[in-house]
């Protein structure tokens, strides 16, 4: 019985690995194709930009998004467009993080961030570009043709809204005034899961309700997707902090704030909430499902 249930699992653990590696490839080809304008007008940023997109990290955003799309019966080619926006904003996320005026980072994905690399100037200006082409990619006139205009718009807002200042901006914003006040976790407990709902929990739930809105599933699968999102969103950030919880960095973080068997305990409870909430799609949540189980281990 147990050789049997592991080679389930091992079924399980393949499927999804395969599935990612082939929405990855799908991501990494379109993104390529919407920054070309970029290359072939010689914008001095250009170099910065791919560099920021390329190789990459786990392209979770845009994967949640077409998962979701094709969970309510649409092709992930229909999911292209917003998955790539929301790559594309979390991307410039990430460059602007790094700045010496934020986060102060050196290093991401093992060689030197964008400012190291090409200098704050530019690196500030990638990360203005990236957000520039999210809209872009979103509001053409290909976007319109292919997605009808009163999608665009909806996704257009979708996205504004998540990462704005009461979305993922704001929650960054939160996250400074946490800095340096590790002696008073019990206070900032609150806080911190506050970060984790804006800083990361915005654009998961603009992720899952784009790859809705494509579909164009009803308020009521709406909402489903996006209370699944957010019980998603913090059993990530507690799992990524947990990961982190032995490292030299002192950031305040949940892990931190709960302790690590509370912390293991959160996820737990936050995963199985995720889970539940995908009930009413049945077996077409499987990828969705099988997603929460892989990335949001404690």
């Amino acid at each position: 019985m147990l050789a049997m249930a592991d080679s389930s699992s091992n079924y399980i653990s393949d499927y999804i690995s395969d599935y990612i590696s082939d929405r990855v490839e799908i991501i990494n080809t379109a993104l390529k194709k919407f920054i070309a304008d970029l290359e072939a007008g010689g914008s001095p940023v250009y170099e910065a930009v791919y560099y920021s997109l390329f190789p990459g990290g786990k392209r979770l955003r845009p994967i949640l998004t077409m998962a979701a799309a094709e969970a309510l019966g649409v092709s992930h080619s229909r999911a292209i467009r917003p998955a790539c926006a929301l790559e594309l904003i979390h991307s410039y996320s990430l460059v602007h993080d790094d700045l010496p005026c934020m986060d102060d980072d050196d290093f991401r994905r093992g060689r030197p961030t964008v400012h190291r690399a090409f200098g704050e100037a530019l690196a500030l200006l990638a990360g203005d570009a990236l957000i520039s082409l999210a809209f872009e990619v979103l509001s053409s006139p290909g976007a319109v043709a292919e997605l009808g205009a009163e999608t665009c718009v909806r996704l257009v807002d979708e996205l504004a809204r998540a990462s704005g200042g009461l979305g993922m901006v704001g929650g960054q914003a939160l996250e400074l005034s946490c800095a340096g006040k590790a002696g008073h976790l019990d206070v900032q407990l609150e806080k911190l899961e506050k970060v984790a709902m804006l800083k990361t929990g915005a654009l998961f739930k603009a992720s899952l309700r784009c790859g809705a809105i494509v579909a164009g599933a009803d308020d009521r699968t709406l909402d489903a997707l996006t209370r699944f999102a957010g019980y998603f969103g913090l059993a990530f950030q507690a799992a990524d902090d947990l990961a982190d919880m032995d490292s030299d960095d002192d950031s305040v973080s949940l892990a931190r704030a709960y302790g690590a068997a509370k912390t293991r305990s959160v996820i737990r409870d936050f995963r199985e909430r995720a889970i539940s909430e995908l009930g009413f799609l049945g077996e077409r949540a499987r990828i969705l499902r099988s997603l929460t189980d892989l990335l949001c281990k404690q």
